[in-house]
């Protein structure tokens, strides 16, 4: 024979659901918000199920039973006949809103028994619900139990999507690599920039230079140049040519030294 392994039972707890008790105490959204809000912010009851809560306690299924009654009897006094005796009227009135009254009472435990259903935490619902329940010192009405049976090793899986808001993000380098790109490009950019001319009047003066450098200064030169080569004959000896050649770069290192003083006061004036 051989022996099949056998599995041991996963332990498991139940939720026991008080309808009355539920639907006296969380019966506004400010009622829902007060007394689950807290339990939500310190992760008994996830997200989901405070949003399912909110959504559904408060809700119209607290009314089916009212409306229902209501509405039976508007029936029975539009349709009852004048032959029927008021004793007759008043038995098919009752016999309506008892009816009607079990009725919306179904549909109300039927809606809270899909509510329990949907929660995806049932023990930190359950945790949460004791902790209000004894905080408000009033043992619980007798009402319709809801059992919601959940296993315990599944507390370790609850609260999916909370956990995933804080679950860290890898942090992203192309804001600071734009940042480097952009020091780069203006330091590349700074050394041309302190080239240039600070003010207009610096542009102007530095045109007006570089133009008497290129243009006056060499005319005089090619004209003074010009004379001297044609008074030179072939027959003068070398030392004669090179006395006048220093005579005349004399006189005209002198006429060159004149003039720049002449610019240069017309400049500053």
């Amino acid at each position: 024979m051989s022996d099949t392994p056998s599995t041991d039972p996963q332990p498991t707890a139940s939720f026991n659901y008080n309808v009355r008790w539920m639907t006296r105490t969380f019966n506004t959204r400010a009622q829902v918000e007060s007394l689950l809000g807290p339990e939500q912010a310190a992760g008994s009851v996830s997200t989901h199920d405070y949003d399912a809560a909110m959504n559904f306690l408060p809700g119209f299924h607290r009314f089916y039973s009212l409306f229902l009654s209501s509405a039976a009897l508007s029936v029975v006094y539009v349709l009852r006949k004048p032959s029927w005796s008021q004793l007759r009227t008043l038995g098919i009135a009752s016999g309506a809103a008892f009816g009607s009254l079990a009725l919306g009472n179904a549909l109300t435990i039927r809606s809270h028994y899909e509510f329990v259903r949907s929660l995806n935490n049932p023990g930190g619902f359950s945790r949460a619900v004791d902790r209000i329940q004894k905080q408000s010192g009033l043992p619980p009405p007798k009402s319709p139990i809801i059992v919601r049976k959940y296993k315990i090793e599944e507390e370790l899986y609850r609260n999916v999507e909370d956990r995933q808001e804080f679950v860290p993000t890898e942090p992203t380098t192309e804001p600071i690599t734009q940042t480097t790109q952009t020091t780069q490009t203006t330091q590349t950019q700074s050394p041309s920039a302190e080239t240039r001319p600070s003010s207009r009047w610096d542009q102007i003066r530095a045109v007006n230079a570089a133009t008497t450098t290129s243009s006056s200064w060499d005319a005089l030169r090619q004209k003074h140049e010009k004379p001297r080569v044609q008074n030179s004959g072939p027959g003068q000896s070398m030392n004669e040519q090179v006395d006048e050649r220093t005579a005349e770069q004399a006189k005209f290192d002198a006429l060159l030294e004149k003039e720049r003083n002449l610019g240069s006061q017309n400049t500053r004036e």
